[in-house]
């Protein structure tokens, strides 16, 4: 249902001089590597050097003798030339001649580059050989990197160089085929791999995985510092696993307590909102930290903790003081931007702990000229506004400040849904369509302007009947009925519970007088029999008219 990541809010950041923002900010989480990049499956063949009697008798005409050897590769017409043999060495010259005429793929160089950082790991040249080669320079221009950054990097001591996966020049592409190699490197290494794959947003799914169950096979206790860069990673690709999380939740658990700095929070809360990760404990843990470190709290972790609660809606069993001693006395003026107001109390709401003095702050004409012309008010923006416009409409009755004007361009916000959702919803119509004497007795993607789209709605009569659409004006004693159909991305991941904007949603419909039928993809199939889809909706339908 939601997309987090730019459309939760543009709260929390990750940076200490930034505000609360849902985007992802730039920063480093960890120092990946920015060295020469080396292909984990190298070719089987192993390359050797050549015999002393063979060599003897070759003069070379460059100070790069044992370098040229890769290079002379290059001209071959399939696979590069084999080190070891002796007549490659006659033929240095004309070789070095073919170079800048012949094409090399990405994986041909980077075969070669992997083969001089074993050789210098080896100690059999030094970086400082080769490096001015402008041959090695065009191996460098074909990877896109700067010969620059490869300057003494990883070329220079055995213990400096992590691992050939975790080189910043290195195909991410090639992971796939190396993915079996995740197992055998230390669980540093491995993050390092996952934070490269998120900056270069790669989301090499067996790499991942693989990581993934390096890490939680760990046994020792990941510092706060690593669980926060192991989320962002997941939260920028997308990549929820659930047995990673759970490992990390542990682990954060453990170290909560050894906590003096709010930013990091921060970060660890809108990655566990961008996944949509649910954990209670661990969220009143959390919640209980925000209270008791108020005094080193930043406004933008604050709120990071709201849009996070709001987004999996739970509320700590703390609320009562979070809310009396932290948020009662956050206003427009202690954020950065305008927008950011719109979060929280957007956040409140569906937490059921705004005000109506706090809906009317967004809700007034002055603070939506604020956001931008509300022609180009930002559409996760919009939808937002519309979703505190009809809280303040259906949830306060003795609501008396401002709310939208019925022509406000705000009124106009798109909402789609995914292609999943849309199979989803269709597989409960046709099922409907089978049950009523046609589809002129139910409509479909209702917009009522609530920020929302009602899946199904229709009518029925005293007697169960259902009603034609168009004579729903002559029937006043009609039921109206609304079918949410809830979808993987409606819940919650880690304890399985509908989200906080669904539950909003169900509230407003609630109180506008819908009886709600309810329809999990867990207990609905799009691929059962059409029979089975049928019994379902009917049965579910007769137990909420009776």
């Amino acid at each position: 249902m939601l997309k987090l990541i730019g459309t939760l809010r543009n709260g929390s950041s990750r940076l200490g001089s930034r505000t609360s923002t849902w985007c992802i900010p730039n920063h480093q989480i960890v120092s990946t590597c920015s060295s020469v990049a080396t292909a984990s499956q190298v070719n089987n063949e192993k390359v050797t050097e050549p015999k002393s009697e063979d060599s003897t008798n070759v003069r070379m005409k460059s100070k790069y003798s044992r370098i040229n050897l890769i290079f002379d590769s290059l001209s071959e017409d399939n696979d590069y030339i084999k080190v070891s043999q002796s007549k490659e060495l006659k033929m240095v010259e004309e070789l070095l001649r073919s170079v800048d005429k012949k094409d090399i793929n990405r994986k041909h160089a980077l075969e070669i580059i992997d083969t001089l950082r074993k050789w210098v790991e080896n100690g059999k040249i030094k970086f400082k050989d080769f490096e001015g080669n402008p041959r090695y320079e065009k191996l460098c221009g074909i990877l896109g990197r700067n010969v620059n950054n490869y300057k003494g990097m990883n070329f220079r001591q055995n213990n400096q160089y992590d691992s050939s996966i975790t080189s910043e020049a290195y195909e991410f592409d090639q992971l796939q085929e190396s993915y079996s190699n995740m197992s055998t490197i230390s669980t540093d290494q491995a993050i390092k791999v996952l934070s490269g794959l998120a900056t270069k947003q790669r989301r090499v799914k067996p790499v991942l995985r693989a990581i993934a169950t390096n890490i939680h096979q760990s046994k020792r206790t990941l510092s706060i510092k690593n669980i926060a860069d192991i989320l962002y990673s997941m939260a920028c690709l997308n990549f929820p696993d659930q047995v990673l999380l759970e490992k990390l939740c542990k682990d954060l658990q453990e170290s909560l307590h050894t906590v003096h700095q709010s930013p990091i929070i921060g970060s660890i809360l809108t990655s566990f909102g961008m996944l949509r990760y649910r954990n209670d404990k661990m969220l009143n843990m959390i919640s209980e930290w925000v209270v008791q470190s108020k005094d080193i709290l930043r406004t933008q972790d604050l709120c990071a903790l709201l849009m996070t609660l709001a987004t999996v809606g739970f509320t700590p069993t703390n609320s009562e003081t979070l809310i009396k001693d932290l948020v009662s006395t956050l206003s427009e003026t202690d954020m950065i931007k305008s927008s950011e107001w719109l979060d929280v109390v957007w956040a409140l709401t569906i937490l059921d702990q705004v005000t109506p003095e706090q809906l009317q702050t967004v809700l007034n004409t002055g603070f939506i000229e604020k956001l931008a012309d509300p022609i180009e008010v930002p559409l996760v923006k919009k939808h937002k506004l519309l979703n505190v416009n009809a809280a303040a409409k259906f949830l306060f009755k003795n609501y008396s400040g401002p709310c939208l004007p019925p022509d406000s361009p705000v009124f106009d916000a798109l909402i789609v849904k995914s292609k999943d959702k849309q199979v989803f919803v269709k597989a409960v119509t046709d099922a409907l369509a089978n049950l009523f004497p046609s589809r002129e007795h139910f409509r479909i993607n209702v917009d009522n302007g609530t920020g929302f789209l009602l899946d199904v709605e229709f009518f029925m009569n005293e007697k169960c009947g259902p009603l034609s659409i168009e004579k729903i004006s002559n029937d006043t004693n009609a039921l109206r009925i609304g079918i949410i159909a809830n979808y993987y991305h409606d819940y919650c991941i880690g304890e399985q519970h509908l989200l906080g904007p669904v539950l909003l949603h169900y509230r407003l419909l609630q109180a506008q007088g819908y009886r709600l039928l309810d329809i999990s993809h867990q207990d609905f199939h799009t691929d059962d029999k059409l029979l089975k889809r049928i019994t379902y909706i009917n049965d579910r339908i007769k137990s909420i008219v009776k």
